[in-house]
């Protein structure tokens, strides 16, 4: 499961985004906001629970010629 909340300052509660399937190492997130920032956590899940959360990976939205561009590191389960 793939969170997000706007920002670092954690006033707002993270919101699920996505739910993706067994085995995947990337998200694109589309319909973004340029000059924002963004901060996202993901936690695993199956029949017998949910993990814990992976740390927040923050990303600052850009724009950059008239598309939007993500200037941070992408965020990969298990990565500290």
């Amino acid at each position: 499961m793939v969170e997000r909340r706007l920002g670092t300052e954690g006033n707002e509660a993270f919101a699920q985004i996505s739910q993706v399937g067994a085995d995947v190492e990337s998200y694109a997130d589309g319909g973004l906001a340029p000059d924002t920032e963004y901060c996202y956590r993901v936690a695993a899940f199956n029949a017998n629970g949910t993990s814990n959360y992976s740390n927040t990976s923050l990303q600052h939205l850009l724009r950059y010629d008239g598309t939007a561009a993500s200037a941070g590191r992408l965020l990969r389960y298990g990565e500290p």
